[in-house]
């Protein structure tokens, strides 16, 4: 075993340059750990949103698929016009359209949680631990 007792401070030194380090690496983490919070509390957020959005699409498309009943049996009973009833149903396909694309925002929404959250890897690569 060799010890020199006289290394100029040397090894002091390199201890406080190496605890410097760990406390820089620590600091580092915690403020990596909060950008996943965040970055998770955003993606929840957004799918509660999509999730409402598509609750109010489906709710749009109900009341077309009524409106649309309603101007069939006007148009049927000769008190409606074949110009209202391409309106209204012109109105239903809208609202069905904009239901698919909320039910997509809702599926882009959960994917976006499960990536913030370390779940999902869209390059296909396994971001789970071995």
């Amino acid at each position: 075993m060799s010890w020199n007792l006289f290394d100029g401070g040397l090894r002091e030194a390199n201890l406080r340059e190496s605890s410097g380090k760990i406390a820089e690496a620590n600091a580092d983490l915690r403020g990596a750990e909060e950008q996943i919070r965040d970055q998770v509390r955003k993606a929840r957020g957004e799918l509660e949103t999509a999730e409402v959005n598509l609750a109010t699409a489906e709710e749009r498309v109900k009341l077309a698929v009524e409106s649309a009943r309603l101007a069939k049996e006007s148009f049927d009973a000769g008190a409606s016009t074949y110009l209202q009833v391409t309106d209204v149903n012109a109105t239903l396909a809208s609202a069905q359209l904009s239901s698919v694309a909320e039910a997509l925002n809702v599926q882009l929404s959960r994917l976006a949680l499960a990536r913030a959250m370390g779940l999902f890897d869209p390059t296909g690569h396994s971001l789970a631990k071995p």
